[in-house]
């Protein structure tokens, strides 16, 4: 029964899988719910998601068309950052309109709290407390958002630097070869028969 062995291409797909079904990473051997799968399914390994940023396990398929597009976009005038500029401006107009209602507001206070002195204290303390909430909170939102926006820009397809490649390969052929010794073990033909003859 002969069996082919096709070379695999070095191109992995990253995956990932319930956490429930974490297996040991292929280098050092921590948990992990990460793995890297050829497209034809052919070879495949958990890795932790560290690893797949060292340069010397493996780089980002596609990384130069990236660098190429986001070239091309900053020469036909940056409409990205026409678009940040926009909503940066749009923010600022909000923090000034805020701003804005809160001295109102503190101007009304201070015409009927003029005899009402430890109220108004009270008041801007708890205006106070609850600007610090609404930044907290702005700043969870942002930082979510950032969150987002790093798992969207995280490459998904990777290849494998050339040493470690091979050694995948190696891996895959010596399975392959004991899969075969193992069948061939089975057979009885393989192992030598007793001598019939008197010595």
């Amino acid at each position: 029964m002969a069996t082919t062995t096709t070379v695999p291409k070095n191109l992995y797909h990253k995956r990932h899988v319930a956490d429930a079904a974490a297996k040991q990473c292929d280098i050092c051997y921590r948990p992990s719910t990460c793995v890297l799968i050829t497209p034809d399914q052919n070879d495949w390994f958990y890795i932790c998601p560290g690893h797949l940023k060292d340069r010397g396990f493996c780089s980002p398929a596609g990384e130069e068309r990236k660098v190429k597009a986001k070239v091309e976009a900053e020469g036909q005038g940056g409409e990205g950052d026409a678009e940040k500029e926009k909503r940066e401006k749009l923010e600022k107009e909000k923090e000034e309109i805020r701003l804005q209602v809160i001295r109102e507001y503190e101007e009304k206070l201070a015409k009927k709290g003029k005899e009402k002195g430890k109220d108004k204290d009270k008041k801007e303390e708890d205006k106070k407390e609850g600007d610090k909430k609404e930044d907290k909170k702005d700043g969870k939102d942002k930082d979510k958002e950032e969150d987002e926006k790093k798992e969207e820009e995280e490459p998904r397809i990777f290849v494998l630097h050339k040493k470690i490649f091979d050694r995948r390969v190696l891996l895959k052929r010596q399975a392959i070869a004991a899969k075969r010794n193992l069948e061939r073990m089975k057979n009885p033909g393989f192992w030598p028969s007793v001598p019939s003859g008197l010595p």
